[in-house]
């Protein structure tokens, strides 16, 4: 689509929305028999703090919307000019003055809703067009306005039912049709949002059908035809080439869809969109994220950079640079950023939500916890993200009881919420309430039966509950799913292990082998597993195979002379253990395994030796006394 570039420049603005929900990190830890078998577990999968969506185009036609015909008075006419100027709390205050005088006005209450939906005040605004839909029902201005806001407040029925009344009213409205095409589209009614969208497409002025034909290839997209809906936004582009934000809205909905080629094209057009409107920080923004989807991070904070350039307080840009930078480890960059936010709109729940996610990635959980409940404050305690955020905060400080009160506000606003049932299912483990932690992960995967995160720690407790068959399947129904999982097939070989099962163990791990041939942890555990089907030889290959990959894995060094001795290879056991003690002087079990190989070579004196080290440091060590009278001098 890159060839539809024409040659005049034209400015625009897009407003882009960000929906706060995304990316899973793993927590690793060691879990062992002992000092030296020791098998490498993955034990949770705690979904992160933050991910980040762009929204769908919801049929808002820009400066169409904002075409109200003529003004009742001139007080209306200065209100308007107010709203237009941002001025919005003035604008409100003398619209509701107007109200006062001329109740009946339905056009100025609709007037008056639009703009208290502009400024935040959303069930204010909506009640507002309510009562002016229903006092003036002949006014599709009004219809088209309710039904945007109620399809904003997710009431698709409403929506529907506001626009198909608007369009009986005026059927060649195209900016009502546009918006029932959308919400149709919402609803999953993609064969009726496309048949609606043709006839926004057929009719109209160029720039009508251009807007019919972009939001026409959005449900196309959806539907799946991707040649239909390539189609359609080249020929709206075509019809009005000028009005960029077509472009922008074309670009965002190939981003957003599947497959690198989409993304790619989508790319191609906000760089279009991007020369077309040099001095748009909205296009700029756009653009960036749009890099960040096909994995251009550095392109994307040049592109944010740039935005932030042409607008800084732009919130949108700032909030994705503090995403970028926690990412990247670039906590001084992230803390910039909220800080900025804070002080330019320190009544906006989101600006505290993030310098509160900031606050936790730098491990000041104190004042994370304080910026979360200040946006709950704000918000009126209705943020589930906050809550889940507190949860994570809490759970990190080490507060698991107060952890789980916040992921339980997070589900109880939105049940559906299968990170936080996960999330709270780790605090409950760390609180020492199994049964409570899987029943969370059990709804969690109600929730989302791909989530894999949820069914890897379900498969996780179950094993550390001994539950070894139920936690074997749940382990193979994720590899089932994801046959690449490294960390399931991991986990999966430790629990045939722990069940008694080492062969099948043994095959587990070189499977996982040969896929990824230098994971150490899991040639470390195929060792034990070696070991304990009762092929030493084989394990004291593959432990020797450890440690010359990875010499600081002392662990296999300790297991490549244990199993030496036991294969009754002495003098090259006794040259390992010594080489494993000049590293770990430390391990007082294998200075006595070495001072009983000693004895068993018949050397009294290096024998009684090694445990007179030992016990300078615990006199009371029984085996050490023991090696230290048998090792003694012979009595004559």
């Amino acid at each position: 689509m890159s060839e539809l570039r024409p040659d005049r420049l034209w400015p625009v603005l897009l407003v882009l929305s960000l929906l706060l929900a995304g990316a899973v990190y793993m927590e690793v830890s060691v879990e062992g028999r002992g000092e030296t078998l020791r098998r490498v577990q993955i034990v949770a999968a705690e979904a992160d703090t933050i991910s980040d969506g762009d929204g769908e185009d919801d049929g808002e036609e820009g400066a169409q919307a904002l075409s109200l015909g003529a003004a009742v008075s001139d007080e209306h006419a200065r209100a308007r000019t107010l709203a237009r100027r941002r001025q919005l709390d003035e604008a409100v205050a003398l619209y509701e003055a107007i109200l006062k005088a001329q109740p009946g006005a339905a056009r100025v209450r609709g007037e008056l809703g639009y703009w208290l939906r502009e400024a935040g005040q959303s069930e204010r605004g909506l009640a507002e067009l309510e009562k002016a839909w229903g006092t003036a029902q002949d006014d599709p201005w009004v219809g088209l306005s309710l039904g945007r806001a109620r399809m904003r407040g997710g009431d698709m029925a409403g929506a529907e039912r506001a626009l198909r009344e608007t369009l009986l009213l005026r059927p060649g409205y195209g900016p009502a049709r546009i918006s029932l095409g959308a919400v149709l589209r919402r609803q999953g009614k993609l064969e009726d949002s496309v048949a609606v969208l043709r006839e926004a497409a057929a009719y109209g002025s160029n720039e009508e059908r251009a807007r019919g034909g972009v939001a026409l290839g959005r449900s196309l997209l959806k539907l799946g035809d991707l040649p239909g809906a390539r189609e359609a936004f080249e020929q709206a582009i075509h019809r009005a080439p000028a009005l960029v934000e077509l472009r922008v809205s074309a670009a965002r909905a190939l981003v957003a869809a599947e497959g690198p080629e989409l993304r790619r094209q989508g790319v191609s057009l906000l760089e279009d969109a991007s020369l077309l409107a040099p001095e748009s920080a909205s296009i700029r923004g756009a653009l960036g994220r749009a890099y960040e989807k096909i994995g251009k991070k550095r392109e994307a904070k040049g592109a944010y950079a740039k935005a932030l350039e042409l607008d800084p307080a732009y919130a949108y840009v700032r909030r994705r640079m503090i995403r970028l930078a926690l990412d990247q480890g670039e906590l001084p960059v992230a803390r910039l950023h909220a800080d900025y936010l804070l002080e330019s709109g320190p009544d906006a729940p989101e600006h505290h939500f993030l310098a509160g996610l900031v606050a936790a990635e730098g491990d000041r959980y104190d004042d994370a916890r304080a910026h979360l409940r200040e946006a709950l404050d704000r918000a009126s305690g209705d943020y589930p993200e906050a809550w889940y955020n507190l949860g994570l905060s809490e759970r990190r400080a080490g507060r698991p009881a107060e952890a789980i009160a916040a992921y339980k506000e997070a589900v109880a606003l939105r049940p559906d919420y299968a990170r936080a049932y996960n999330n709270m299912a780790l605090a409950q483990q760390e609180a020492e309430d199994p049964k409570g932690a899987e029943a969370s992960l059990r709804r969690a995967i109600e929730l989302d039966p791909g989530y894999s995160g949820a069914r890897f720690n379900l498969a996780s407790l179950l094993s550390k509950s001994e539950r070894y068959e139920e936690a074997v399947e749940t382990y193979r129904e994720l590899l089932r799913a994801e046959p690449a999982n490294s960390k399931a097939a991991l986990n999966l070989g430790v629990t045939l292990g722990r069940a008694g099962r080492a062969e099948e163990a043994v095959k587990v791990y070189r499977a996982l082998l040969e896929r990824r041939p230098r994971y150490t942890a899991a040639r470390h555990n195929l060792g034990l597993a070696q070991e304990d089907a009762g092929d030493l030889a084989g394990a004291l290959v593959t432990f020797e195979l450890v440690f010359e990959m990875d010499p600081e894995r002392t662990r296999a060094l300790r297991k490549v002379a244990s199993l030496q001795a036991a294969l009754g290879r002495d003098a090259l056991a006794i040259g390992s253990y010594r080489e494993y003690l000049e590293r770990e002087p430390n391990s007082e079990r294998a200075r006595l395994e070495l001072a009983a190989l000693l004895r068993r070579q018949g050397d009294r004196a290096g024998c009684a030796q090694e445990a007179a080290r030992v016990l300078r440091s615990d006199p009371e060590d029984a085996t050490a006394l023991n090696l230290a009278q048998a090792c003694g001098p012979e009595k004559k």
